[in-house]
């Protein structure tokens, strides 16, 4: 593990997500993208070429993902991603670039998610997110998120112990 990745995994630790982010799977890839609607709410900056948005998908009980990657002047990349109200999201990006990450209506997160290298925060509603990567050169991309939390708790069946009586 690298030594970023463990930074990482220390803040999530830290953010108290660390356990619980162990034991609980992340949405599946068919999850994080909820269709043509969400497929149709971003659109590359005006003057700009994109390399085309790619989808940030993670496997069951994974919570972090590296892409990698190639930017030419004035071509950003495009990740986009769901995800849900409170999650805690890390973004590292090494290399010549800088980032912004948006919500599904355009807007940045917030202003520290606006041309940096690094941010972490909470994430503020349940929805398709973009990260826009821009710059020149080779990127490495490292994104770590908690999982979803579940609403309610889980039901548990509880059985009731019997009494069976001492035979003599």
């Amino acid at each position: 593990m690298t030594p970023q990745r463990l930074m990482l995994a220390g803040l999530l630790v830290t953010c108290g997500v660390g356990t619980w982010a162990i034991r609980q799977p992340l949405p599946s890839s068919h999850q994080v993208l909820g269709g043509e609607t969400a497929a149709a709410a971003f659109r590359p900056s005006e003057g700009q070429k994109s390399n085309g948005p790619k989808l940030i998908e993670f496997a069951p009980g994974e919570i972090s993902q590296v892409m990698t990657g190639v930017l030419q002047e004035n071509q950003p990349q495009v990740y986009r991603l769901r995800a849900f109200e409170s999650q805690v999201m890390t973004a590292v990006l090494d290399g010549n670039a800088r980032m912004t990450l948006l919500r599904e209506a355009g807007g940045s997160i917030d202003k520290s998610a606006e041309q940096t290298r690094r941010w972490t925060g909470q994430m503020p509603a349940s929805e398709v997110y973009e990260i826009q990567v821009t710059g020149s050169g080779h990127y490495s991309l490292d994104l770590v998120i908690s999982p979803q939390r579940s609403k309610t708790a889980p039901k548990t069946a509880t059985k009731q112990a019997k009494t069976v009586p001492k035979q003599s």
